[in-house]
């Protein structure tokens, strides 16, 4: 998927090829499908509900060049269903009775994530409060 790939086709394709994908896979700059979809406000749910628990630790994890993590994106560009979405993902996780040790290492890991200016989620978060809401 480019930057320019639409929701619709988008969706499409996650919908009907999520098998033959590698979801985790960037472009040329450093960013997946979470990236893209955080960045234009589309809507990421049907993506986590589509792939496994290690992937979707993978694909949120992931960095662009300039550091930041789908997470960060949806906090920069004010993608409030996405950041919702993805921090509901990890706070089932993290109080599931079933989570691991490991699985709630990898999600405190990624949300103090820090990109190339030293910003982590919390930072991004704070200074764009306005675009969230």
């Amino acid at each position: 998927l480019k930057d320019e790939t639409s929701e619709l086709l988008g969706n499409f394709i996650i919908e009907n090829y999520i098998d033959d994908l590698d979801i985790t896979a960037t472009n040329k700059i450093g960013k997946n499908v979470a990236h893209i979809f955080s960045k234009k406000g589309y809507k990421v749910s049907h993506i986590l509900s589509k792939i496994n628990k290690e992937t979707t630790f993978k694909l949120l994890s992931q960095q662009d060049w300039h550091g930041n993590t789908p997470l960060m994106a949806c906090a920069r560009y004010g993608n409030q269903a996405a950041l919702a979405c993805f921090l509901t993902f990890y706070f089932d996780l993290s109080v599931s009775r079933n989570t691991k040790d490991e699985d709630v290492s990898k999600v405190d890991k990624m949300v103090h994530l820090q990109n190339n200016e030293g910003h982590n989620l919390t930072y991004l978060v704070f200074i764009h409060k306005q675009e969230l809401q």
